[in-house]
């Protein structure tokens, strides 16, 4: 038998917007920790996605990179990659060119902060967020809240974060809106409490989102714009499933070409990273009412163990792409093994954290 048929969806090349992809196969970002000094990939980090490029996977999505670094410093001790700054820009170029080498696409995944966050205080920098609410890892210690002023520089930097990205040759941009970091806490009502025409009603809550994407816009101009958004974040007063409808149907509408829809957050980091005891698949009562809601594809990813379990997603309509994060750890040739039949190569990942 054909593997090719075996897997047939699986295998089968997708569109994202403008982007053909090889197959439905998503690198799901991930953070490896294969930063340097000052804020950028190292030959580490290169090596280890082109190892997965390399491998069959279809697209890449890189680890959460900084759109700004001046008035959110954080993480302190993670010292995440930046896009903040001109001398970065070849390194983000070798990444984009090794991952293109392969047949791969590739997208950055920027964000435009930590807010509540933020590992380990800086007095000088204190952690902001849309208002004063306690830090996740500090719950004796408040962020204090953004000023109008800072959020336009925040946005701003986005935009230009993205700009950069088109110069190294990126594919696209994932803008990064769950409900953990700082644009997911804006569209939360129980940290954005703000006043303003940035908080109250979930439309207003929505303006930091739709102004980020309008500053990528403005200052990258044609881009292909995918999105990663919660679809419940297991945190009560953050966007349920209904709301989560509500702000997907917005992203099409701003034109988003395709949605990675997870479920949790680092206030429920079980369902962030699905762990062995959760079921394979465990995400989807969760992310198909908002798959239905829109109609650009999605990308579904956690739990998802088998290239068997993943052509069933796509067959019953579940998702459009499959994101693999811990699978392409465990074995950088999951897509290859796959479509080639070589099932009992493939090192599977046990989900034990």
């Amino acid at each position: 038998m054909v593997p090719e048929r075996r897997y047939r969806k699986l295998f089968q090349p997708g569109r994202i917007g403008d982007l053909v992809v090889r197959n439905r196969l998503v690198m799901a970002p991930m953070n490896l920790n294969f930063t340097e000094y000052p804020y950028n990939f190292s030959k580490q980090y290169i090596d280890a996605i082109e190892e997965r490029a390399k491998g069959g996977v279809g697209l890449v999505i890189t680890a959460h990179v900084k759109a700004e670094s001046e008035i959110d410093p954080y993480p302190v001790g993670g010292m995440p990659a930046s896009l903040d700054r001109e001398v970065n820009l070849r390194r983000f170029a070798e990444l984009a060119e090794v991952v293109h080498r392969h047949g791969a696409k590739i997208v950055v995944q920027p964000s435009s902060g930590t807010g509540r966050l933020a590992d380990l205080p800086l007095p000088e920098k204190w952690p902001a967020a849309p208002s004063p609410v306690p830090l996740l890892n500090r719950p004796d210690l408040c962020t204090r809240e953004l000023s109008l002023a800072e959020i336009s520089r925040l946005i701003e930097a986005y935009g230009r974060a993205a700009e950069r990205a088109k110069r190294a040759g990126f594919d696209g941009i994932l803008v990064h809106c769950t409900a953990s970091y700082l644009t997911g806490q804006f569209l939360s009502s129980r940290w954005n409490k703000r006043t303003d025409q940035y908080g109250g009603s979930l439309e207003a809550r929505m303006c930091f989102l739709e102004e980020c994407i309008g500053s990528i816009k403005s200052l990258a101009g044609n881009l292909t714009l995918l999105a990663m958004l919660a679809t419940d974040s297991k945190v009560e007063g953050t966007p349920s499933v209904e709301e989560a409808k509500v702000i997907a149907r917005r992203l099409e509408q701003l034109g988003i070409a395709a949605l990675l829809l997870r479920t949790g957050s680092y206030d429920s980091k079980d369902w962030l990273i699905p762990p062995i005891y959760y079921p394979p698949g465990c995400r989807v009562p969760y992310t198909q009412p908002v798959k239905e809601a829109v109609h650009i594809p999605v990308i579904l990813d956690g739990r998802i163990d088998s290239p068997a379990f993943a052509e069933k997603l796509l067959e019953e309509g579940k998702a459009d792409f499959i994101g693999l994060g811990r699978p392409l750890l465990a074995d950088p040739e999951w897509p290859k093994k796959a479509e080639q039949g070589r099932l009992t190569d493939i090192l599977s990942c046990i989900y034990c954290n």
